[in-house]
């Protein structure tokens, strides 16, 4: 029987080492953290179980799952307003599986799958609850046909991707309305802008710019080669021959394939 007692000590007291709750509070006493923990062989704490966080005004901000310090389930957050903005699937702290994101009316923004942390699966998403692009991936790298709808939930234009890079865009194209202005794209994002510029006495000599560029989703976005934001555009059409884009001043252009 003694030993029986000791054993079952023994037991109690692992088992509340490894249910220990932990509590955050502001200066007014209000909880703004509460995980589940325990402490390693070196007197780490590590966070193992459930996780919840708390906004001063008492809204839930975070509820989670920890495994061993890294998040894994189903995580949600809120706003301040208590609208769910994420619905989120991690393992071993990465995102994996379907996951979806609310706008600020708590209206679905995107539903994307993801593996290890990247891109992995079907991606849409909506602007203002309405569908907005469906694309796909593969492991982080652009596939297969890309779709843009309109305002009527009809497929507004396509794109298609291959090795990762899209096969409309590849080629060189001429500025519509300017003279000697060039735009040519390449497989591996490189960006070749060449444009003539004028100078004091209205000598026009030729300049190339050697950028990168990214799509996403509808968004063209032009880059330096340290990797800062140099010019934007909205592709509002292509096909295989012209290309419309709008800028950021809300002034649209046009540029047509030359090969």
């Amino acid at each position: 029987m003694k030993l029986y007692i000791t054993y079952t000590l023994i037991l109690l007291a692992i088992f509340s080492s490894c249910t220990n709750v932990k509590e955050e509070k502001t200066q007014d006493g209000k909880i703004i953290k509460k995980y589940e923990y325990y402490n390693d062989e070196n007197g780490s704490l590590i966070k193992n179980g459930e996780y919840q966080s708390w906004y001063t005004n008492g809204i839930v901000e975070y509820k989670g799952d920890y495994k061993e310090n890294k998040r894994n389930g189903k995580w949600k957050k809120w706003t301040k307003e208590n609208i769910l903005k994420e619905d989120y699937n991690y393992k071993n702290d990465l995102l994996n599986g379907k996951c979806t994101t609310f706008n600020d009316s708590g209206k679905i923004q995107s539903v994307i799958e993801y593996l290890n942390g990247s891109y992995h699966g079907k991606k849409i998403s909506y602007s203002n609850g309405k569908l907005y692009t469906e694309s796909n991936y593969d492991n982080g790298n652009p596939i297969g046909k890309w779709k843009y709808f309109n305002d009527k939930k009809e497929v507004g234009f396509e794109m298609n991707f291959k090795n990762g890079y899209p096969k409309e865009l590849i080629g060189k194209w001429k500025v519509e309305g300017k003279k000697k202005t060039y735009m040519e794209f390449f497989e591996n994002y490189d960006l070749k802008y060449t444009y003539q510029r004028y100078g004091l006495f209205r000598r026009a000599s030729t300049k190339v710019k050697n950028l990168t560029y990214e799509i996403e989703p509808t968004t063209l976005i032009f880059k330096n080669k340290s990797d800062k934001l140099v010019d934007l555009f909205i592709i509002t059409n292509i096909s295989d021959e012209q290309i419309n884009l709008l800028k950021m001043d809300g002034t649209s252009i046009s540029i047509n394939r030359i090969n």
